[in-house]
């Protein structure tokens, strides 16, 4: 299937007819071989651990402080999944759900997004988490207030196309939890909730960018 020409070939998956792996020429890229068109096309460069499944190719990207992408070989389209400062790797995909390895607590976890969920928009999700601050969680009113504020300033920012202070001000949410976390304010079940459904939303506007 592969001429190597001297250079490594290695850690092939397979879907079908078509096969994913990753070639060692000036550095580690990704690619995929139509078996029933003899088709090589190629996916990413400084690429590691792909996995296929259907039209979507998942894979880390960079070594130490990676994330994960996502390629959609029906639209041509490259997703970042993930945007941690930590490291995330060794991603899986199956239907709509990838998985993967994640080191943002400190010690490896397992994490999955579910790519229907992408369908959702980032204004129909800070809504449904500005209701689930107003409604459903019980704290101070001043740290309700806090959170519910930030939230209205990111969808403002998102609704004038300002997505860069929009995610700004979803990060100052998070940290905002976290704080009131860690001083018992919020119990850790309703901060990890709220966190993980902003990054969510911080996921889905950067992935409107691409």
């Amino acid at each position: 299937m592969t001429e190597d020409g001297g250079y490594l070939e290695y850690g092939p998956s397979i879907y079908g007819d078509r096969v994913v792996y990753m070639s060692e020429i000036a550095g580690d890229f990704v690619w995929t071989y139509d078996l029933s068109t003899s088709e090589l096309t190629f996916i990413a460069f400084d690429a590691w651990s792909p996995d296929i499944y259907g039209d979507r190719i998942v894979w880390m990207y960079g070594m130490g402080f990676s994330d994960i992408y996502m390629y959609d070989l029906s639209t041509s389209r490259e997703i970042q999944i993930t945007s941690d400062e930590a490291h995330q790797g060794a991603p899986v995909i199956y239907g709509d759900r990838i998985v993967w390895e994640d080191d943002r607590n400190e010690n490896s976890d397992i994490y999955m997004f579910t790519l229907s969920s992408a369908e959702l928009t980032p204004l129909s999700e800070m809504t449904a988490l500005r209701e689930y601050v107003e409604s459903t969680y019980k704290c101070h009113v001043k740290t309700k207030t806090g959170l519910a504020t930030l939230l209205d300033r990111s969808k403002s920012f998102h609704e004038k196309s300002e997505d860069a202070k929009a995610v700004s001000m979803l990060k100052s949410f998070i940290h905002l939890a976290d704080k009131m976390k860690d001083c018992g304010q919020i119990s850790a079940d309703e901060a990890d909730y709220m966190v993980k459904e902003a990054k969510e939303i911080i996921y889905q506007i950067q992935a409107q960018q691409e």
